[in-house]
């Protein structure tokens, strides 16, 4: 082996698949499941541009719209001191109820994806001596471009396989601020911090235990000499991976490819806090590889 591809949702959407995550809330719409949809937009109803939130969508999971909450939880338990319990943890709760359907439906909506055609121009890039590390959910490496399965490691799982995807953020450490005379006067306001501190939990990419799980995966990089890195978003999310990679063979050729003027300028940046100094910027886009 020589190569390793890396490829995120930006491979898809280059092959002009409805991948993003706004697609996924579509889906869910048209399936009836408007209550899903609903709760992750909790507080959001005013928003109009929701292509930005549901692009977020697994940010968003570590912070259930805190400020937003606030908002609403602060003005509830000075208007309504006596409201029950019951009813102010049940309104706090719709915050969060949308995780396990959300979770629950996200491998019917990627089988139901609709694949498109290979872009002949990337061929070069699938030759034998090469292994892939994929992000994403679908099988667009084996169905496009014939790759077999045994090359390709689908670190988030594979939907076509399993039910069980790997979603969520990477906040380790958020609490809501909640300050303390409200914490000591209003045993509501603690719950609700406690409920969405919970998800906050549950919701966690757990990345150091999939790099255990993958071991096998990583073994292999010791003989490879470049990496290509195709439709990622270059965020903390999933930066760590490629920090493994890189712990392992320094001496790595590397290719970033960009997409948007802010890709091109922030791969400098991602690939420094990497520890990352050479490497190469490309667009497949224009052909420029």
């Amino acid at each position: 082996m020589r190569r390793l591809i890396i490829v995120g949702n930006g491979f898809d959407l280059h092959h002009g698949m409805k991948t993003n995550y706004i697609d996924y809330r579509d889906y869910l719409l048209s399936h009836g499941r408007q209550d899903i949809v609903g709760c992750f937009e909790y507080g959001d109803e005013d928003d109009l541009d929701k292509s930005f939130l549901w692009s977020r969508m697994e940010e968003i999971l570590g912070m259930v719209n805190y400020e937003s909450a606030y908002r609403y939880l602060r003005p509830v338990a000075e208007e309504k001191p006596d409201s029950s319990n019951h009813d102010f943890k049940n309104e706090v709760e719709k915050m969060t109820r949308f995780w396990p359907d959300i979770k629950m439906e996200l491998p019917k909506w990627i089988r139901h994806i609709q694949y498109t055609e290979k872009d002949a121009s990337l061929d070069f890039l699938m030759e034998e001596d090469t292994i892939f590390l994929s992000f994403n959910y679908t099988n667009t490496l084996e169905i496009l471009y014939g790759i077999d399965k045994a090359r390709i490691t689908y670190i988030h799982g594979d939907a076509s396989v399993s039910d069980e995807l790997v979603l969520g953020h990477r906040n380790d450490s958020y609490y809501p601020e909640w300050d303390d005379e409200d914490l000591n006067c209003d045993i509501r306001l603690r719950e609700a911090g406690l409920i969405m501190e919970k998800h906050r939990k549950n919701t966690i990419k757990r990345i150091e235990d999939i790099l255990q799980n993958n071991q096998k995966f990583f073994s292999c990089i010791e003989e490879l000499e470049e990496v290509y890195v195709i439709g990622l978003s270059y965020n903390d999310i999933d930066r760590m991976y490629l920090e493994k990679i890189h712990s392992i063979k320094k001496g790595l050729r590397w290719f970033f490819n960009w997409h948007t003027k802010w890709d091109f300028q922030r791969i400098d940046s991602y690939a420094k806090s990497i520890g990352i100094n050479e490497y190469n910027k490309i667009n497949i886009a224009n052909g420029i590889v």
